[in-house]
């Protein structure tokens, strides 16, 4: 089925449609004006085989009938075509200049012209051409689907929109046409229509694998993953291919869905299983469900496939820091920086690496350096806020938070460091607004959980701070601050001796904990 694969990190990778809005045997002035008995049977003879795409033997005909056919332009448009054909562009350019000398005002020798630019790869040409065909004939929808095309390949999407509403775009059946103009949608921030289109596309596919699959990638690159994988999964089974099993289980990782995405990802890998795509992606799955073991094998048999890959290298290494393997962390590191010694992600590895093992210094040099790189390297930012906060420098600490939530407004982590520092301060209602919010990207975040229970009971909301201790100790039984601060909220509630239990028990755990 031939279905592109997706790129080397965790994205989907854009499926472009190309137009297939060629050049067109236009019917002009000349050619209504030229002596039928004298050429006319000459130029209809080429035509035919310019239709049957016979263009050495329609330029023969061509060339011996425009000594007949003195200042007929459709003669030299229809020259300038069998050039075309045969891939002889400058050639075909000259021709198509003469039949626009001789009829400036008919607009299909503009877009003739203008096709011919683009596929000699002269696109600022070729937009200038189609300009001037649609200025002659504004109702020239092949001139208006063609420029909004060559937008769409400069991203240049409200342009690109502009012209696919002026060929009445929305109105059409062809799966190409709607495929662009839904992501014209898409770029040029009108997403609702976007989506509105892709649905329509999608009704009009039936069972093209093809629409499908460029639908669901064109979807996932917007944030649209359930669609997405109604998208895919319209794709039938016999026809489903690696890249089809890939993108279902990144668009299942995207919704939180692990089961379903570990999955797709098993499919694949049964597909193709010299590919480091699907051990990657379980790798993933299972170091965000905090199962470090099984996520290390399989990020390591991605590494073993991949061994020169910075994304791979690199999130083997933080399940590697994370599990706190931190030789084989180091050792794997040392080998990549040889490599790679400018990656960004790498240098926040080391960084990370270096925090876990307690070497400030060096960690916010490796910190720093990927800044230097890549300023938008959030993880290497959230890295050195979470230095400054552990060396007690608040303002320097919030100042990196603050430029990660500039970038990032949901970014759990970045909140949650506001809500601890605002906690440590003690402006309570600022810390709650900052937990809840990190709560919200990351409902599982234990740590965001526990304080944002201390700030409640400060407070003085201690009900609704039970309730969050509840849920924290159902999800882990042996977080002793959790014990402690549901005994606080208890206590204050005038539950001594459940209250009671729970301090028990906190004491409880961490004396096994320091006896580890």
């Amino acid at each position: 089925m031939g279905h592109e694969s997706l790129g080397q990190n965790a994205r989907f990778k854009s499926l472009i449609v190309v137009f297939a809005l060629g050049i067109v045997i236009a019917m002009s002035a000349g050619w209504a004006m030229a002596d039928q008995t004298v050429c006319g049977a000459s130029l209809e003879q080429a035509q035919q085989l310019l239709e049957r795409q016979e263009a050495e033997q329609a330029r023969k005909v061509i060339q011996s009938a425009i000594p007949k056919c003195p200042g007929n332009a459709q003669a030299y448009s229809l020259l300038g075509i069998s050039y075309d054909q045969q891939n002889l562009y400058p050639e075909a350019e000259k021709a198509y200049q003469k039949a626009i000398a001789l009829d400036p005002r008919w607009a299909g020798f503009h877009n003739n012209l203008a096709a011919s630019y683009l596929h000699a790869g002269k696109t600022a040409e070729a937009i200038a051409e189609f300009q001037k065909a649609l200025r002659l004939d504004p109702q020239n929808r092949l001139a208006a689907l063609n420029l909004a095309d060559c937008y769409l390949d400069r991203k240049d999407f409200s342009r690109a929109l502009r012209y696919f509403r002026q060929a009445g775009a929305a109105h059409s059946q062809d799966p190409d046409v709607l495929f662009g103009l839904a992501k014209a949608y898409f770029g040029a921030g009108e997403p609702q229509s976007g989506v509105e289109t892709a649905e329509k596309l999608s009704l009009l596919a039936g069972t093209d694998s093809k629409v499908h699959f460029s639908l669901g990638l064109l979807l996932a690159e917007n944030g649209r993953y359930a669609k997405a994988i109604q998208e895919l999964q319209a794709i039938p089974i016999r026809e489903r291919d690696f890249a089809v099993y890939q993108n279902l289980g990144l668009a299942y990782m995207k919704l939180g869905k692990a089961p379903e995405a570990q999955s797709a990802f098993e499919e694949a890998m049964r597909l193709d299983s010299a590919s480091p795509e699907p051990y990657l992606g379980l790798g993933q799955i299972f170091s965000s469900t905090h199962r470090l073991e099984q996520g290390i094998y399989w990020l390591s048999q991605a590494h073993q496939r991949a061994p020169q890959r910075a994304d791979i290298t690199f999130a083997l290494a933080e399940a590697l820091i994370r599990a706190r393997q931190l030789d084989r962390a180091n050792d794997l590191l040392a080998g990549a920086r040889k490599q790679h010694p400018h990656n960004t992600a790498l240098l926040q590895a080391e960084g990370d690496l270096y925090a876990q093992e307690h070497k400030d210094e060096p960690a916010q040099r490796a910190y720093k350096k990927s800044l230097e790189s890549d300023p938008h390297q959030l993880g290497s930012r959230l890295g050195l806020a979470k230095l400054y906060e552990r060396s007690g420098e608040t303002l320097e600490a919030r100042e990196e938070y603050e430029t990660i939530l500039k970038q990032a407004p949901n970014n759990a982590e970045a909140n949650l460091g506001m809500g601890r520092l605002a906690l440590q301060s003690g402006k309570f209602n600022e810390a709650v607004a900052s937990l809840e919010k990190a709560l919200r990207s990351d409902p599982n975040n234990q740590t965001a959980m526990e304080n944002l229970a201390a700030a409640r009971i400060h407070l003085g909301q201690y009900a609704v701070a039970q309730d969050l201790l509840r849920k924290l100790v159902t999800i882990n039984p042996n977080n002793s601050r959790a014990r402690y601060l549901l005994g606080q909220a208890l206590l204050k509630m005038g539950r001594k001796q459940e209250a009671e239990l729970e301090f028990e028990r906190s004491r409880e755990l961490k004396a096994a904990s320091a006896t580890r």
